[in-house]
């Protein structure tokens, strides 16, 4: 498929949207059900529980920009934002199961540094995906009018992530005290998760830019 075909294609488009399924529906799911988990089925104080995700949002400050100037600092064959779109695949699956391992045996404090660090692991791996994800576009494709229709389909597929987020763990999550409800809940999540940000990774593309110094 040449370059003019292959811009214009609805298969390209929806391959470039499919990763926002996972940007569209983790944090719905961790917003939703994550806070419920630690205190209902880990048993950690309300108050320890909500420190960790505003810990995730400072360790997202760090790491965001420090993620955007090693991808242009990288060099790849696949281009340096789809070599990482690549690696954060299996990397974000991996730490959203991690977050939902129950650690019920530890000490108070054991739970609480583990979230906290499994938070963060999470946290690290969606920079990963979404970082070099959301600047993918401007190196496919050049044109505006068609930069906004791949948009457009991202948009879609970023909402089909958020209610499947919100409707698959309220199906299977009856008992809020069962972890191991929770933990079914993200390996299928986990394991979607890394099949829609591969789907991207193989039906995209990056032209070659020169590396930064």
């Amino acid at each position: 498929m040449n370059k003019k075909n292959r811009e214009d294609s609805l298969w390209a488009k929806c391959a470039y949207g499919f990763a926002d399924i996972y940007g569209g529906g983790a944090f719905v799911i961790i917003s939703t059900f994550f806070t419920v988990f630690m205190t209902k089925s880990i048993g950690m104080s309300t108050i320890l529980a909500g420190t960790i995700p505003l810990i995730g949002k400072v360790w997202d400050a760090v790491t965001d920009p420090i993620m955007g100037n090693i991808a242009d600092r990288t060099k790849s064959k696949f281009g340096a934002k789809r070599f990482y779109i690549l690696i954060g695949a299996f990397a974000s699956a991996i730490t959203f199961i991690m977050m939902w391992v129950p650690l019920k045996s530890a000490s108070p404090a054991g739970q609480y540094i583990f979230y906290v660090l499994m938070y963060m692991l999470f946290s690290t791996g969606f920079t990963i995906v979404m970082v070099p994800y959301n600047g993918l576009l401007p190196d496919m494709v050049e044109d505006y009018a068609k930069r906004s229709s791949f948009t457009a389909v991202r948009m879609i597929f970023s909402s089909f992530g958020a209610i499947l987020a919100g409707l698959i763990p309220s199906i299977l999550i009856k008992d809020n005290t069962n972890s191991s409800q929770y933990l079914t809940v993200a390996l299928i999540f986990g394991a979607l998760f890394t099949v829609v940000i591969l789907i991207t990774f193989f039906g995209t593309w990056e032209k070659q830019k020169e590396v930064r110094k």
